[in-house]
């Protein structure tokens, strides 16, 4: 049984929710999502050779917690072994007079694709949906091993913040058009955002599409409007206010890619999300013809 760390790589994903660490000569492609960076830091690279007894195998993969395994003999990938290439071959060997668990791993094996670490992520999705995994290298240098499992992760650690906001964004926003008629949000911008458009009156903002997450701010802020949005939005002006005002700093942030989020970051926006969306699970209760669970 081997065990190896995976070639190190200058454009390895860096840890999530960190920074990439600053290094002397920074690879000017490492903002590209190429495959090396899916492959997990903390991946311990298990083989298996093709005589270990099946059983031990299944301890192997329990034990790491892993899904697959490659087989290697002298150096050279033979296959992987897998939960799913073993129920195969059981299928496989029922019509044989012989015990399973006597039989060793090189009678369960299948095939999986090759992938090159700088290839495009994209490249290798058809055979992840197929096989659940990629391996990165080729039969006689074997350097990693991607999963569906790895991908899924650090996509959503990737785009989980685009998705937190747009929900935030797009529940404002439904809150804004519940609570005010047409004439209403005019009279709100007005009260509002009147001074920070003064000599461009007509750029003034006509839907809650238009408002910028700043402008959102100020309009809750905005003790007349409040006494028209609190009928949907309940609690208090100071609450909604504190939920709101750190928001917009972190959306700039997030989206000029300007740096990760820290971990107390994405728990706000997680809170505001779930805030809003419990707000947004009332009204629809109130709402007519809804009928209460």
């Amino acid at each position: 049984m081997i065990r190896a760390k995976p070639e190190p790589s200058s454009r390895r994903a860096a840890p999530r929710g960190k920074a990439p660490a600053q290094t002397a000569t920074p690879d000017l492609t490492s903002f590209f999502h190429t495959v090396d960076s899916f492959i997990p830091e903390s991946q311990e690279l298990l083989a298996v050779p093709p005589d270990m007894p099946v059983l031990d195998a299944l301890e192997e993969l329990r034990k790491g917690n892993y899904s697959q395994v490659p087989v290697v003999a002298s150096g050279r990938v033979l296959g992987v072994f897998s939960y799913r290439s073993f129920a195969a071959g059981v299928v496989r060997h029922k019509l044989v007079k012989v015990k399973v668990e006597t039989l060793n791993v090189d009678d369960f094996l299948e095939q999986l694709s090759y992938a090159q670490s700088r290839s495009d992520v994209e490249t290798i999705l058809p055979s992840l949906v197929a096989q659940d995994a990629v391996l990165i290298g080729g039969h006689d240098r074997l350097e990693a091993i991607v999963t569906s499992t790895d991908v899924l992760q650090a996509l959503f650690a990737l785009t989980s913040a685009y998705l937190l906001l747009q929900e935030i964004e797009l529940a404002i926003r439904k809150l804004i058009d519940l609570a005010l008629t047409a004439d209403q949000f005019q009279q709100c911008v007005e009260r509002s955002l009147a001074h920070a458009y003064t000599g461009r009156e007509d750029q003034m903002p006509k839907t809650s599409g238009d408002l910028s997450f700043g402008e959102y701010v100020a309009m809750f802020a905005n003790g007349d409007n409040w006494r028209l949005l609190q009928l949907v939005v309940g609690s208090t002006r100071e609450v909604v206010a504190a939920r709101l005002e750190p928001i917009n700093r972190i959306r700039n942030d997030v989206l000029h890619f300007r740096r990760a989020l820290a971990a107390d970051e994405r728990a706000r926006l997680v809170e505001l999300r779930d805030w809003l969306f419990m707000k947004m699970s009332a009204v629809e209760k109130r709402r007519p013809g809804v009928r209460s669970a």
